[in-house]
């Protein structure tokens, strides 16, 4: 006689089907937030990677034009689609073409491959149309912008000698610089900021700005006006409340040593009004 042992396989239950599903949503709750919180700190790290490379081409820009920084934005064109831009202006040392990077409408050719796109968490509010204008394209909003009041505070907390270039007939705050020398950003510089998370070309803010006017991304939409600051405090938890956002580290931001650090929407403010001290009102 041969004696097998026949054992005869079944399938789960309902109940421990049900059971198996139960524990793994339970893991899957529990893990989520580490793993959500994990990819924001990895895309931190790697924008303010991005932004020390773009300091870097700040300088290699001042050594190749006798020590200036490039404008914020030269306006010295016929309409905005012809605007050079800091991303134009710096385009060239931040690709593998280097010198060979032929001029700055060619910047729209590298879109999205280049250090200037370097935040993973850049929404791209305006996504690129290659049928739209020039200013409304991708080429001109690559998630950063330049803040462009170097000597703010050297001018007793006026909008003087902007990084700006505004030939007539646009309309000129004061006597704008432009282009203006590296050791003058560079005055203060471990704590002025150059460039910061933004959905704009460029960091814009109101002279009287305080902690109860101030309007920040993703809170609210902006646009050039009162009582703002044109930053985007996009690496914060999902869910922060503004006011809690004012004063909490979701904003990363290239300061004019070369370093590059989180800080908060106030923290920007006073890198830009008054390096190194801290006179927004409350």
């Amino acid at each position: 006689m041969r004696n097998h042992l026949h054992t005869r396989s079944r399938g789960f239950t309902l109940v421990e089907l049900l059971v198996v599903i139960g524990i793994i949503a339970i893991l899957i709750a529990i893990l989520l937030p580490s793993l959500q919180a994990a990819r924001r700190q990895a895309n931190t790290v790697k924008c303010l990677a991005a932004m020390k490379e773009i300091g870097n081409a700040f300088h290699m820009y001042a050594n190749e034009y006798k020590g200036y920084f490039p404008a914020a934005r030269d306006h010295g064109y016929a309409d905005s689609a012809q605007w050079q831009r800091w991303t134009n202006l710096i385009a060239r040392y931040t690709h593998s073409q280097g010198k060979n990077f032929p001029n700055y409408l060619s910047v729209n050719e590298i879109r999205r491959n280049s250090i200037l796109w370097g935040c993973p968490e850049w929404a791209r509010a305006l996504e690129y149309n290659p049928n739209a204008a020039a200013a409304s394209a991708e080429n001109v909003y690559t998630g950063f912008g330049m803040q462009y009041y170097p000597t703010f505070w050297q001018d007793g907390g006026q909008a003087k000698g902007l990084a700006s270039v505004n030939p007539p007939p646009f309309p000129a705050a004061g006597p704008n610089l432009g282009y203006i020398k590296a050791n003058v950003w560079g005055r203060k510089g471990a704590d002025r900021a150059l460039v910061a998370d933004s959905q704009f070309d460029i960091v814009a803010l109101n002279a009287t700005i305080t902690r109860s006017n101030i309007i920040f991304q993703p809170y609210t939409t902006l646009a050039f006006g009162t009582g703002l600051i044109t930053v985007d405090s996009r690496h914060q938890k999902p869910g922060t409340t503004k006011q809690t956002a004012i004063n909490s580290k979701g904003v990363n931001v290239l300061y004019c040593d070369g370093h590059a650090a989180q800080a908060s929407p106030i923290d920007v403010v006073n890198a830009v009004k008054n390096p190194g001290a801290d006179n927004v009102q409350p």
